[in-house]
């Protein structure tokens, strides 16, 4: 897959940004002792707002011109007991499946190997039941969450077909949750469950009413990229086609809280014979004396910007305040990326939070990520159920 210079032109620009983006965060606190800190607000949001309309273009361009040769990449694998990898589910007789699998899905911009550091986690948590196994379903993480439903229904499909007593418990992280939720879910009230073969949905974080960080996410496909080409693991070209085959962005799209993907998932009712739970995190970065400190310098940098007649830094700054004091931000309300409300589904009562933020979850090493694991066990295991509540709303600064 060929691309143009224009696409290297605009890669080299966000590059730039990038550095120039975190030269600012090194030199802030400092430009916020002299200075104070709301002058030195608008510095590094700007940066980021050139940072995203860059990759932004990029992404509009390559769906143009190349789009419609992506190959995208699914794979339903059942895991290897002792060792990460393992076979596709095809290779396998009807009398070699199992009685059980644990089917484990990453979410956005997450890897395969994630899920299956997470799903090694959860069967040590388990000590090895009888007659389970554990898998993993690898998609497109920034592509289409429709396009990946409908590849994941077609697979549980043929794996009931194959053998009708194997049954399947999902454990998701994140966009995966949708991911399932389109897949299991009838599209019209008193319609079963078309997927018989499924009896239990895990969702670990997920974001069932969007995130207010959606419109940037998909910026985090670059450093990605630019961290196999700096590695030199791929070409320029082989990096472009990477990404072209991963997804363009539409995820992201689908996962604003506006969406009609949103409003058409949501409006569906849950799937006879699923139990469902929620897990939930709530280690947010902004702490409430931080959202404090943030909201008050906020509106000093948008006055600043109103006297000297800065529309654009205006809208960056309304934009950064609604980024910065969002729920998904706020420790104790969110994870991070997701809020708790956000998380909350019609018809779920199994609901708990644990300490962490939404990029741990594979990180099997941290206490918190461990609590986790072991909550994740215990719903698989069929334990009952202790309600938690969610926790009470803070005022908004």
């Amino acid at each position: 897959m060929l691309v143009s210079s224009r696409f290297k032109y605009r890669c080299s620009l966000i590059t730039l940004v990038s550095v120039v983006l975190t030269i600012f965060t090194v030199v802030n606190p400092a430009l916020g002792q002299t200075r104070g800190f709301p002058s030195a607000l608008p510095a590094p949001t700007l940066a980021i707002d050139t940072l995203l309309s860059q990759w932004q273009a990029i992404q509009n361009d390559l769906r143009t011109t190349v789009g419609s040769k992506r190959r995208p990449e699914f794979e339903f694998r059942l895991l290897t007991r002792g060792a990460l990898g393992g076979n596709n589910v095809e290779k396998f007789s009807a009398s070699q499946l199992p009685h059980r699998i644990i089917l484990v899905m990453g979410g956005l911009q997450g890897s395969i190997e994630s899920s299956e550091r997470f799903a090694m986690a959860v069967s040590d948590a388990l000590h090895d039941p009888m007659d389970t196994r554990l898998a993993v379903f690898r998609y497109p993480n920034d592509g289409s969450i429709c396009e990946s439903a409908t590849v994941l229904h077609e697979m549980l499909t043929d794996l009931h077909n194959q053998s009708p007593a194997t049954k399947v418990s999902i454990v998701a992280h994140s966009m995966g949750a949708l991911v399932a939720r389109h897949a299991i879910e009838p599209t019209a009230p008193k319609k079963s469950c078309q997927l018989p073969c499924v009896d239990q949905l895990v969702m670990i974080c997920p974001p069932n009413h969007g995130s207010v960080l959606a419109q940037y996410a998909d910026a985090l496909e670059f450093p990605d990229a630019l961290s196999k080409l700096q590695g030199g693991l791929l070409s320029f070209n082989q990096a472009i086609e990477s990404l072209v085959n991963d997804g363009l962005g539409e995820a992201c799209e689908e996962l604003v809280p506006t969406s009609s993907f949103l409003k058409e998932l949501n409006s569906r009712p849950r799937a006879d014979g699923v139990r469902y739970s929620i897990i939930s995190g709530t280690g947010g970065p902004i702490t409430p004396l931080i959202r404090f400190a943030t909201s008050v310098a906020l509106k000093e940098t948008r006055e600043r910007t109103r006297v000297n007649q800065l529309p654009n830094a205006s809208d960056v700054i309304n934009r950064a305040n609604e980024l910065l004091l969002s729920h998904e931000f706020a420790q104790g309300l969110g994870d991070g990326a997701v809020s708790l409300q956000s998380a909350t589904l019609p018809g779920v009562r199994e609901f708990y939070t644990v300490p962490m933020n939404h990029g741990e979850w594979a990180q099997t090493d941290k206490p918190q990520v461990q609590q986790l694991v072991q909550r994740t066990a215990e719903l698989l295991c069929g334990q009952p159920a202790v309600i938690q509540p969610l926790v009470p709303q803070r005022a908004k600064f």
